[in-house]
């Protein structure tokens, strides 16, 4: 039996109250418009709105392994 398991990094994302939506989620590299993402992710537009669409997130490397 192999003990072998592949290692990758993600980027995580999670804005405020996003625990209520689904979040923290993967957060995938080259995306240009974060509110829209978070929008297209289930995060709701009234959430955005309140921050004037400049909404806080946190965002960290998350190391997965898989077998």
């Amino acid at each position: 039996m192999s003990l072998d398991k592949e290692k990758q990094m993600v980027t995580m994302i999670d804005p405020p109250n996003g625990n209520l939506y689904g979040f923290p989620k993967i957060f995938p590299d080259n995306t240009g418009n974060i509110p829209a993402w978070l929008v297209e992710n289930g995060y709701p537009q009234s959430e955005v709105d309140k921050w004037n669409g400049s909404v806080p997130y946190k965002i960290w490397q998350w190391e997965v392994v898989s077998q």
